[in-house]
């Protein structure tokens, strides 16, 4: 059995980043993670300018993420009443950049300073304190476990899962995400483009002069095919000014929502989607995943150096993650709940008095950014 001071389920930008951090610092740290990088990921892509400062600050933001970064000035908003308005600012909101190449940059950096087991965790355990994690080809334990794992367990075995509740989201969604090669016909307008329709929303986002990203949510309810998807994503690329050459690729994703996870292992520590799955149309999901690490790994840091009983050190990290998690979701619902409709209150003074709407977003996020800089 190997030993180690902190085991990683989940190697994707936030298991990466928690896993750098702690390596960094000087803990023995070895991240699980089965799939093989670069690879591509259901995500909007959209990086908010949040994350972009947390990886700049921590000295991970380099120039291959810059060379393929492509900076967003805001939101442009298309509710399905046929209202336009848009969320522009003079400074880059932040950067529309393609997970393959983010996660990848992110985990070669851990790799400097933590082991990536590329195996499937088959059972998770703990006995007497210690935690075991069982892989096809081995057996782990380490001090503390993070589950960094998304939305879903990445576990064959889930017979010790916790079923915790949600909290109160009101609309289950699922995703599809494409990315799109081509050209445009008439300049970008360097926004993330939201347009809303009866029974799904869809977001572009650029991320590569000739490359987009377009994430369409569907509302669980409504049973719609791919291809009728797809069709809509060349409708809405016509409208922003794109014409589609070929399809790349795409990928779905579950469950999308701002939510507790349904899954828990009483004990260990979450990060990322694992802990909170945020709308991409608030573009807190990568940002998310980004502090969360942060603050996990102070957190663990703290516990290891000062010898702080692991209950407490769980409430410190919840308890500063909630805090700062606030913030995200008020960000996060200011837009979801426009354009999905579930406020028409919020949807008529959207329609009425934009620079008031702009106005709220201008302050939280002000608010965003001192918490998380205070935070993280």
């Amino acid at each position: 059995m190997k030993v180690k001071d902190v085991l990683i389920v989940g190697g994707s930008i936030s298991g990466s980043m928690a896993g750098f951090l702690l390596g960094k610092s000087g803990k023995d740290v070895a991240i699980i993670e089965p799939s093989d990088f670069p690879r591509y990921k259901a995500c909007g892509e959209g990086l908010s300018k949040f994350g972009y400062d947390i990886l700049t600050k921590y000295g991970l933001w380099n120039k291959v993420l810059e060379d393929n970064a492509v900076p967003f000035y805001g939101y442009n908003l298309n509710l399905k009443s046929g209202a336009n308005f848009d969320l522009s600012y003079n400074k880059s909101e932040g950067y529309g950049i393609q997970r393959y190449i983010l996660d990848y940059e992110v985990q070669k950096r851990a790799k400097e300073y933590s082991e990536i087991i590329p195996e499937f965790a088959t059972n998770i355990s703990r006995k007497q304190g210690i935690w075991q994690v069982e892989t096809c080809n081995g057996m782990y334990s380490s001090k503390e476990l993070i589950l960094a794992w998304g939305g879903v367990p990445k576990l064959k075995d889930k017979s010790n899962l916790k079923i915790i509740s949600k909290n109160n989201s009101l609309i289950e969604r699922y995703g599809l995400a494409l990315w799109v090669k081509g050209s445009w016909v008439r300049p970008s307008n360097q926004m993330i483009n939201v347009f809303q329709e009866e029974d799904l929303q869809i977001l572009t986002t650029p991320v590569a002069n000739d490359i987009l990203n377009i994430s369409i949510m569907v509302n669980k309810a409504n049973e719609v095919l791919k291809n009728e998807l797809v069709e809509r994503a060349y409708h809405v690329a016509e409208r922003i000014g794109f014409e589609i050459s070929e399809i790349i690729t795409s990928k779905g994703a579950s469950a999308i929502h701002s939510s507790t996870s349904c899954y828990d292992i009483p004990g260990a520590y979450k990060v990322g989607d694992a802990l909170e799955r945020f709308d991409p149309i608030g573009g807190m999901g990568m940002t998310n995943a980004l502090s969360s690490a942060v603050l996990v790994s102070k957190i663990i840091n703290a516990q290891f150096d000062l010898s702080i009983e692991a209950s407490r050190a769980q409430k410190s990290y919840f308890d500063a993650y909630s805090n700062l998690a606030w913030y995200y979701r008020n960000l996060t619902r200011l837009s979801f709940e426009t354009l999905v409709n579930i406020n028409p209150f919020l949807v008529k003074v959207a329609e009425s008095f934009p620079a008031i709407r702009s106005n709220l977003f201008r302050v939280g996020k002000y608010l965003t950014h001192k918490k998380i800089g205070a935070l993280c």
